[in-house]
C-alpha cells in the first residue's frame, strides 16, 4: 500500500509538471510501476489520465525553419568549438541541433524544451544553464550532454540519441535498447541520416552507427 501511495504522489508531481501531455501509469513484467507521459508497448497499462484540451494548449511549440541556413552559419563556429571540445564529430552534433531546432535559438517545443539544443529545465539545471535561450549556453550544455550519453552507452550513437530524446533512464529501463516510442525511433533515424549525409572527418571519435 505504501508503495502505491508513493507512486501516486510521484505521479501527481509528474502530472503537475508536464501539463503538455496525457499521463500514464504502467506495470512492467516484474511488477514495477512506471509513470510517464509517453505511450508504451509491451507493458500493462494501469491508468491513463487524459488532460483537458484547454491545458494542452498552454504550450505552443514554434520553430523558425525559414532562416535555417542563415542561422546555421550564424552559430556554426560555436557548434564546431563545443563539439571539438567534447570530442564529438561536428557533423553529428550539428545534425542533432538541426533536427532539434533548425538552428533557431528561440525554438520552443510543445513539451517545453527550449533553445538550439532543446533543453528541458532539469537538463539545463544539470549542466549549469541559466538561460536556455542563450545560444552559447545551450550549445555547450547540449554538447556536454551528448558526450555524457555517448560515454554512458559505450559510444553507441543510436542509444545516445535515444537518450537525448527520451531520457537516459528510458534507454536503461528498456535494457539498453531504443525505447519503443515512435517519436524517439523516428528522431534517431533522422539525426543519423543527416549525420551520414554530411559526415566529415573533423573528430577522432569513433561512434557506432549500425
Amino acid at each position: 500500500m505504501l508503495r502505491l501511495i508513493l507512486s501516486f504522489l510521484c505521479f501527481s508531481c509528474l502530472f503537475c509538471y508536464e501539463l503538455w501531455a496525457d499521463a500514464y501509469i504502467y506495470r512492467d513484467k516484474n511488477g514495477g510501476i512506471i509513470l510517464t507521459n509517453k505511450k508504451m508497448q509491451q507493458v500493462h497499462l494501469i491508468k491513463r489520465y487524459k488532460l483537458p484540451k484547454r491545458l494542452k494548449k498552454i504550450t505552443k511549440g514554434h520553430i523558425n525553419y525559414a532562416n535555417k541556413e542563415k542561422n546555421r552559419l550564424k552559430h556554426f563556429n560555436k557548434i564546431k568549438k563545443a563539439a571539438e571540445k567534447q570530442g564529438l564529430p561536428v557533423s553529428l552534433f550539428s545534425a542533432l541541433i538541426e533536427i532539434e531546432s533548425a538552428f533557431d535559438e528561440n525554438a520552443l517545443s510543445q513539451a517545453g524544451a527550449v533553445g538550439l539544443t532543446q533543453l528541458m529545465p532539469a537538463t539545463a539545471k544539470r549542466f549549469g544553464v541559466t538561460d536556455r535561450n542563450d545560444p552559447e549556453q545551450s550549445i555547450n550544455a547540449g554538447a556536454r550532454y551528448l558526450r555524457y550519453l555517448l560515454n554512458r552507452f559505450d559510444h553507441n550513437a543510436h542509444l545516445a540519441l535515444a537518450g537525448y530524446n527520451a531520457g537516459e533512464n528510458a534507454v536503461i529501463r528498456f535494457k539498453y535498447q531504443i525505447p519503443p516510442y515512435k517519436e524517439t525511433r523516428k528522431y534517431v533515424k533522422k539525426v543519423l541520416a543527416l549525420y551520414k549525409q554530411k559526415k566529415v572527418s573533423l573528430s577522432p571519435l569513433t561512434i557506432t552507427t549500425h
